[in-house]
């Protein structure tokens, strides 16, 4: 096999050999410069590989030529993926002498990840979606385990079931950099989270991950996201030296980094696709008195709130449950977290989106978008008496009082109307509170 690979000339033994002899630099004195050589030399080989069949193009006719260069390129690529695939597998049950093909099984590894894709026709690629697993069967001990009579003693029951394994809970990822320098004892900078911004971004875009996501557990997610992450690190060594390299060199920071965006993207994937149900942006929680708006607000039901926002400034209530939220707004009292239904103010706020606002509205209401308590009318769209709308108001002077003329509560999406209250009286509408975002999950 290793034979028929050579014969390719697609690469060549130098390529290998230099290939190798800077992987195997020991990876904590790797630098920009190794990392693009090594990508040069997988570079160069590549544009072998895109030119194979090349000498035939002036003797056959386009279509046959591309026919025949796509089938020798994809026959090179099956023979290098069943190369891979039997050395990985021999290599654990037989011991290897052979220096020579344990370099060409690390070279080639890289080398696939390289490799274009097919241009026309279906392609059906399980080697990265399916793995095989191992197991074995071994006699540590043998005993008894009859009870003996006249003994006596305590079967305790179990205290905790569980894997035994510690899961870290999901961290927003403008936090994932104080946690990775809390942990490994790295000075990187908020600036740092945009190079794992960009990561995220492109995994999530990523078509054959999506097709992973969409078709597996988040368990069985990361044998694929696992091997594209690497790539996706290789692809951006430039941006952020000091990342990569931790990345690529210390074991325990691969896996905190794997772990977590794993589940970014895994989750993000779901949730464009509508494949998941909806994770709720909040956390319900018992506070004390001193943490109260610290980083948690009550959550109020608005068909459940009739009447409690007679006093805008007191929104709190026994009956009412505490959140814990994420919002980069700083919290006071008289904030609140509220569902809005419908889909009027689309696409700023979606329809079902969690919202926080802040009460009483200070200052000038003209302008701002608010949530209003409706008196003697109900928001068309949804039959309640509760509406959120860009609040506009016209003014008359009456002596010495304004008086309004006209309110208008105008909805963003353009297939709504507004509601127009003219000539309102004293109580017909209450503005009850300021939106100030949509909380993210």
């Amino acid at each position: 096999m290793q034979s028929e690979l050579d014969g390719y000339g697609v690469y060549h033994a130098e390529d290998v050999e230099e290939f190798c002899q800077t992987y195997y630099l020991p990876k904590a004195s790797h630098t920009v410069t190794d990392h693009a050589k090594i990508n040069s030399i997988l570079d160069r080989v590549v544009d072998r590989f895109k030119s194979l069949k090349d000498e035939m193009r002036d003797v056959k006719n386009d279509e046959n030529w591309k026919k025949e260069k796509e089938a020798e390129q994809e026959l090179f690529r099956g023979k290098l993926q069943a190369f891979r695939n039997l050395y990985s597998f021999l290599s654990q049950i037989i011991p290897y002498q052979d220096s020579e093909l344990e370099k060409l099984y690390t070279f080639g590894r890289f080398l696939l990840k390289k490799l274009p894709r097919r241009e026309t026709g279906p392609r059906y690629d399980f080697d990265d979606e399916v793995a095989l697993k191992y197991y074995r069967l071994q006699k540590i001990s043998e005993g008894s385990i009859v009870l003996q009579k006249s003994m006596q003693g305590e079967l305790k029951g179990p205290s905790a079931v569980g894997t035994g394994k510690i899961h870290d809970e999901l961290v927003q990822l403008s936090k994932l950099i104080d946690v990775l320098n809390d942990r490994f004892g790295t000075d990187f900078k908020p600036a740092d989270q945009l190079f794992l911004d960009s990561v995220v971004e492109d995994a999530v875009a990523d078509e054959n991950l999506q097709q992973a996501a969409r078709a597996n557990t988040i368990e069985n997610f990361k044998y694929v996201f696992s091997k594209e992450l690497e790539s996706l690190f290789i692809d951006r060594m430039e941006q952020n030296e000091d990342i990569f390299n931790k990345f690529m060199g210390d074991p325990n920071f691969n896996q905190v980094i794997e772990e977590y965006l794993r589940k970014r993207v895994y989750e993000e994937i779901k949730a464009r696709h509508g494949d998941t149900q909806k994770i709720l942006p909040f956390r319900i929680v018992s506070p004390s008195e001193q943490d109260k708006y610290k980083n948690c607000v009550p959550l109020v039901p608005l068909k459940a709130a009739a009447g409690t926002f007679s006093n805008p400034q007191q929104v709190e209530s026994d009956a009412w449950e505490w959140i814990e939220i994420n919002s980069k707004a700083m919290l006071r009292k008289g904030m609140f977290v509220a569902q809005v239904v419908g889909q009027s103010m689309e696409p700023g706020i979606p329809d079902g989106s969690y919202c926080l606002f802040s009460s009483p509205v200070e200052g000038t209401r003209q302008g701002k978008t608010v949530l209003v308590q409706l008196r003697d009318t109900a928001d068309p769209e949804t039959g309640e008496r509760y509406t959120i709308k860009r609040y506009e108001s016209e003014k008359q002077q009456a002596g010495d009082e304004w008086r309004h003329t006209k309110i208008t509560l105008k909805p963003t999406n353009p297939t709504y109307e507004s509601i127009v209250i003219e000539n309102a009286e004293e109580g017909e509408l209450q503005v009850v509170a300021e939106y100030v975002e949509v909380l993210k999950a």
